[in-house]
């Protein structure tokens, strides 16, 4: 304990001027000094996230730049990682339903290859997303919504070990059974509105109209 209390002397030491300035540090405690003025980068994303307007969820995706402390449970005892685990998800999830609806609304707006960039970032960040696979499966044709279903199973099973949902597999489903019903179709015989047959002078003012220079746009 003595030498965990003097590395951690050492460590407050360290600290920038503005964050030890805002620190009320006693023998047994250390905490928010009275009447610190702090900024919370945590808490203004979650104000953000929740905003009922458009443009502040879309700061919030700005501000989001990935998990809460990466990597600081490594060496890092116990305690902590009971405390920031939990909060580390509590944040997760709310990106991810901002990104969700963020994509929504910029395609929705006609700003489609904006709304792709926003589902393509999350995806990185979370490549199992399935809330953000189905929303890209209902913006293209029904061969390209598999193809996106594809990827969704395959980052399924190589990162959870486990197969789809039984949502996603039934939609899937669906989209393979209208592709076959589509292709079993046959698509109607267009016939000519119009014949050429017999139609002599027409035809041959047509070749008079082909072979002129100054004809420049012939329409039928």
């Amino acid at each position: 304990p003595r030498h965990a209390l003097g590395s951690l002397r050492v460590a407050l030491t360290k600290l920038p001027a503005p964050i030890l300035e805002s620190l009320e540090v006693t023998r047994d405690s250390i905490g928010v000094a009275k009447g610190a003025r702090l900024a919370v980068d945590t808490d203004a994303f979650m104000a953000l996230a929740r905003s009922a307007e458009p443009r502040e969820r879309l700061a919030a995706l700005a501000l989001y730049g990935g998990d809460l402390l990466e990597g600081a449970e490594e060496d890092a005892a116990a305690e902590l990682g009971d405390w920031l685990l939990p909060q580390r998800a509590r944040l997760r999830e709310a990106a991810r339903e901002v990104h969700v609806r963020a994509a929504q609304e910029l395609h929705a707006s006609g700003e489609r290859a904006r709304a792709r960039e926003v589902a393509d970032a999350w995806l990185r960040r979370e490549p199992a997303c399935e809330a953000m696979h189905r929303l890209l499966m209902a913006w293209v044709p029904g061969d390209e919504a598999l193809a996106q279903y594809e990827l969704y199973r395959r980052a399924r099973a190589v990162l959870h070990g486990a197969p789809p949902s039984e949502e996603m597999a039934a939609h899937a489903e669906r989209l393979r059974r209208g592709a076959e019903r589509s292709l079993r179709e046959t698509p109607p015989r267009l016939g000519a509105a119009t014949s050429f047959i017999g139609r002599n002078d027409e035809l041959a003012q047509l070749r008079g109209l082909l072979a002129d220079p100054a004809c420049r746009l012939l329409t039928l």
